[in-house]
C-alpha cells in the first residue's frame, strides 16, 4: 500500500466545504479510490454573562461582556446607545462609565458580538440611571 495523504483547511467563510480524495493501490497493480465530502458551518457566538441594569449617579458602570468565541481571537463587540457616557471597548467587549446628575434617565442599550464569519448574538435592554438625593 503506497502512502497516505490527507489534509487540513481552515476558512473564514460562514460555509465551506471540504473534498478529500484517497487513493490505495497494493503491488499487484489493484487500486480503490474513495471521495469525502464535509460541510463546515459557522457556529453563532453565544453572549454568556447578564447585563447589569440600572446604576445610581455618580456610580461607576462596569460590565465585561463574554461570548462562547471569545477565544477564538475573531469577535469585534458593537453597542449602540444615546448614553453618552458610555464606552465600549471593541476587543473585550468591556462597556463602562459614569453617570452624572445630568445623565438620570433611562437609556436603551443594544449590545452585540460579530465572529467575523456572519455570527452574531445580541442583547437589548434599559439600562436606568438612579438619582441619588444630593446634599444642597
Amino acid at each position: 500500500m503506497e502512502n497516505d495523504s490527507y489534509g487540513w483547511c481552515t476558512s473564514s467563510e460562514p460555509e465551506f466545504r471540504i473534498v478529500w480524495k484517497i487513493e490505495l493501490s497494493d503491488t499487484n497493480g489493484n487500486v480503490d479510490e474513495r471521495e469525502f465530502e464535509i460541510t463546515v458551518k459557522n457556529k453563532d457566538p453565544v453572549i454568556e454573562n447578564e447585563d447589569i441594569t440600572t446604576v445610581a449617579q455618580d456610580e461607576y458602570y462596569y460590565v465585561d461582556y463574554d461570548s462562547s468565541e471569545d477565544d477564538s481571537g475573531m469577535v469585534t463587540w458593537h453597542f449602540m446607545s444615546s448614553a453618552t457616557w458610555l464606552t465600549l471597548n471593541p476587543e473585550t467587549g468591556e462597556v463602562f462609565g459614569t453617570p452624572t446628575n445630568y445623565d438620570v434617565d433611562s437609556y436603551s442599550i443594544s449590545v452585540w458580538v460579530d465572529d467575523g464569519n456572519e455570527g452574531r448574538d445580541s442583547r437589548d435592554f434599559t439600562l436606568v440611571v438612579t438619582n441619588i438625593n444630593d446634599p444642597p
